[in-house]
């Protein structure tokens, strides 16, 4: 039965590490990728090589060299097939490792107290591994994600602790305790106070992605209120030169209805028509723009309809957007704005073809249809389905993909005969 038992304890803390993984890359069985099969395949022959090793030299090797023959392979597999590149993907890997330390410490604790009653502690093992992995994709997950999604920097900072944490239990202990339960008596106290330090970083790290949330929030809102400032200060331009101009055509009404007898006594029907339609040009031009119902969509088609002008792009615009949607306006701006200021941007570097951002927009089901086109010389790749330009930091794609991720919204970006295509679900 101990034999058994630390086989039973050795495969499961490996499939254990794997399902950490699994929760926290947010892979799910019923709908997986092509990238995500692949993971999932590698993290299977590591699985299984492992597994070869502890039947072939036993328990105790095995854990010796427990690093070599399970961390090495998983980690490679992580390294090699998820997104997270860096210390990101190992942060990722570390925390898989560190959330295995409650099942060990129960386990070898209800050891101390009934020696020889292995099913037990199989049994505190298999309910207390899926309340950690319940707590982790519950709790932690989304903070955790939303810092590897928004942070850049000092990941290296957040690998220490984790780190330090795996690297001095091994290092004291080279496993033991896993099989010998006289070694975990001898050290289970420092092994307690390490895992809780270890675990309340990790809360210190989940109150923080809170705050870095509640700031970038703050930015988008702000961004938000820029953009429709800047709406509305063109819209209010607009309408005072739209007053102006009608004060003007007011005092100037007289001389138009004396012209416009005069060759009506003349019969001149088509000087008068063409004169009419001078006046409604005149009128138009200066009239303020109305692009849709959504006021808040309509400012901010209005701020880059001018500054597409300035940059001498021509922005056509077939808005069929009503009142009131269920996007909130903050992410609806975030959207649209990087959008067009992205196609704006391509478009004015464009010398070989005609200089037209084309902005579709149209409800079907309760859903905002958007489509953004443009045309690009400039050379564009893809990773991860995600446009990486040589020219740009990238920071605007992943802001429109994050805003629609969390509206359950789809996204796709295509690059077809140089011209470039932002399809949106809303």
């Amino acid at each position: 039965m101990p034999e058994f038992y630390s086989f039973f304890k050795g495969c499961f803390i490996l499939v254990y590490i794997a399902a950490g993984m699994c929760v926290l890359l947010g892979i799910r069985p019923k709908r997986l990728s092509r990238r995500e099969k692949w993971f999932l395949l590698c993290l299977l022959c590591a699985f299984a090589l492992a597994v070869l090793i502890l039947l072939l030299f036993g328990i105790e090797v095995f854990v010796t060299y427990f690093p070599l023959f399970a961390f090495l392979p998983l980690y490679g597999a992580t390294l090699i097939l998820q997104k997270y590149r860096g210390f990101k993907g190992l942060f990722i890997f570390l925390t898989a490792l560190v959330w295995t330390s409650p099942l060990l410490l129960a386990a070898n604790t209800l050891a101390l107290f009934f020696p020889g009653v292995e099913w037990l502690r199989m049994a505190a093992h298999i309910l207390l591994g899926l309340l950690m992995l319940w707590l982790l994709d519950r709790y932690f997950k989304a903070p955790l994600i939303y810092l590897l999604d928004h942070i850049e920097q000092g990941w290296a900072l957040f690998c220490a602790v984790p780190f330090l944490c795996v690297a001095v239990t091994y290092r004291q202990t080279m496993y033991r305790f896993t099989y010998d339960v006289a070694s975990f008596r001898d050290t289970f106290l420092w092994q307690y106070t390490l895992s809780a330090l270890c675990f309340l970083t990790y809360i210190l790290i989940v109150r923080y992605s809170q705050e870095i949330k509640v700031h970038l929030e703050a930015l988008g809102n702000d961004e938000l209120l820029r953009a429709q400032m800047q709406g509305a200060l063109q819209y209010a331009q607009s309408l005072k030169k739209s007053q102006l101009q009608a004060d003007l055509y007011e005092h100037d009404l007289r001389h138009h209805l004396q012209l416009i007898s005069t060759m009506s006594m003349r019969e001149d029907t088509e000087g008068i028509r063409q004169y009419i339609a001078g006046i409604e040009q005149g009128i138009a031009a200066v009239s303020p723009q109305h692009f849709c119902m959504n006021e808040t969509v309509n400012l901010i088609l209005s701020a880059f309809h001018a500054k597409a002008e300035k940059l001498d792009v021509h922005l056509e615009i077939q808005a069929d957007i009503p009142a009131v949607v269920r996007v909130p306006d903050g992410d609806l701006c975030v959207i649209v704005s990087n959008a067009l200021e992205n196609a704006i941007r391509a478009a004015s570097a464009v010398t070989s073809q005609p200089r037209v951002v084309r902005f579709l927009s149209r409800t079907r089901n309760d859903q905002l249809l958007i489509e953004i086109t443009n045309p690009c010389e400039e050379e564009v790749s893809f990773q991860d389905d995600l446009p990486v330009s040589r020219q740009g930091d990238g920071i605007g794609v992943k802001s429109i993909q994050l805003a629609v991720t969390s509206l359950g919204g789809l996204v796709k970006f295509e690059l077809n005969q140089r011209q470039f295509a932002v399809k949106l679900i809303l």
